[in-house]
């Protein structure tokens, strides 16, 4: 499957209480950089672009790499996959900065190993930074003619809806 193809090429041991320290160390950063964001002095953009990398290294070391859950969408159509933010993390980041969602929220947010041709249609559609209905967070892949029946969730469930 998939996920384990993506798995065996990032193979590095790590324990339940490594996930915690680097969950502590990513809420830390990005609490950090939310505070220099709110200075004046301060390079907006760069700040976004730092939560950004913090953000997407979670996502990664945290989420994708664990052995012990998953935490993550599967697109079972097609072995080779692309990692992709069920919501951008554009606008995951902009909605953390603007208080509208909590760190944990931003680190824990779902993550799909999508198939390079879904992802390419995604793409075209111009959906890849935008998102217009955040309630329904695969709404995005539908309007982009995604079908979405061939993703599994955390649990192993296909979406149906």
């Amino acid at each position: 499957m998939c996920q384990f193809l993506w798995h065996n090429i990032h193979m590095i041991k790590r324990t339940p209480e490594y996930y915690k320290q680097c969950e502590y160390t990513a809420i830390k950063s990005i609490e950090s950089q939310i505070e220099l964001y709110k200075d004046p002095n301060a390079a907006q953009q760069e700040v976004k672009r730092n939560i950004n990398r913090t953000l997407r290294r979670f996502h990664d070391y945290n989420i994708l790499e664990r052995k012990d859950i998953i935490l993550y969408y599967v697109d079972t159509s097609s072995e080779d996959t692309t990692v992709e933010h069920v919501i951008p993390v554009n606008i995951i980041t902009d909605k953390l900065i603007n208080g509208e969602i909590t760190i944990k929220e931003a680190l824990y947010t779902d993550i799909c190993l999508l198939s390079k041709t879904n992802n390419k249609l995604l793409r075209e559609a111009g959906l890849t930074n935008t998102h217009n209905n955040l309630n329904k967070p695969f709404s995005r892949y539908r309007d982009a003619g995604i079908d979405i029946s061939v993703i599994r969730d955390p649990q192993g469930n296909y979406l149906n809806n």
